[in-house]
């Protein structure tokens, strides 16, 4: 590492050392988890962050649609989920860099991962298009995007695989408050739903606790602080997350 310390989401410089250690023990976390249900899967990693925030990016045009009259669709589906928060964010103070995406909204949502999983979902389901294809676009900081995607995209890959869910990923962008962000983009059929929960349910779990990680490195992080160094200072990409 070049720098002592690294910024993830424009807050205050969290030591690169430190972040690095927190995200390896969340990887052996991760690893050590690989092999469970889908159930069990969730509560491991629900263990590991109560509580996840969440940022996704959706079409312009879907926001009204997400919103409904006065507040309604919005508070609908906090009540059904079970979220702690969903909401609109305001764009307009967009860094130039971000101009790429005018077409694109940020949506925040917030709760337990099962909570905002289901959130997502229900948003999924309201902006599908006419032909019943829905798109989730998970906004994730470039500096712990490996640790979210793995080696290769091989998390990606294999959740594609097992679900049927399309997964891509888009370069990065400037956002303001939020610093370089990388997207994670889920495609699917309204009518495949327990392929679009399940799919949304781990990439809520996992985006939510690699950033809460992230976000609160001076916290004990989860599993055994053994001895070894793996993955200092690189993500499960084995540097393509990059602390630059």
């Amino acid at each position: 590492l070049g720098a002592a310390n690294v910024n993830i989401g424009g807050g205050t410089p969290i030591d690169s050392d430190l972040l690095s250690q927190n995200l390896s023990d969340l990887t052996r976390v991760f690893a050590k988890i690989a092999s469970l249900g889908r159930e069990e899967k969730l509560q491991e990693l629900q263990s590991t962050a109560p509580n996840v925030h969440l940022k996704l990016m959706i079409e312009r045009g879907h926001i009204g649609t997400v919103i409904g009259q006065k507040g309604a669709t919005v508070k609908r589906m906090i009540q059904e989920s079970g979220a702690k928060r969903v909401a609109v964010e305001d764009m307009k103070n967009c860094v130039p860099e971000a101009q790429r995406m005018a077409t694109l909204r940020a949506v925040d949502v917030h709760g337990t991962p099962s909570a905002s999983a289901k959130a997502i979902s229900l948003i999924a389901v309201t902006t599908a298009a006419e032909n019943d294809e829905w798109t989730i676009r998970f906004m994730v900081p470039k500096p712990v995007f490996g640790w979210v995607v793995g080696k290769k995209l091989s998390v990606l890959e294999e959740l594609q695989q097992k679900t049927g869910v399309t997964i891509t990923t888009e370069s990065s962008s400037e956002m303001p408050h939020l610093g370089t962000i990388e997207l994670i983009i889920c495609q699917g059929t309204v009518a495949e739903e327990d392929a679009r929960n399940e799919c949304l349910e781990i990439l809520a779990a996992r985006v939510g606790s690699v950033v809460a990680v992230a976000l609160q490195p001076h916290i004990e992080s989860p599993g055994n602080r053994g001895g070894g160094d793996a993955g200092k200072g690189k993500g499960e990409d084995g540097g393509k997350s990059g602390f630059k």
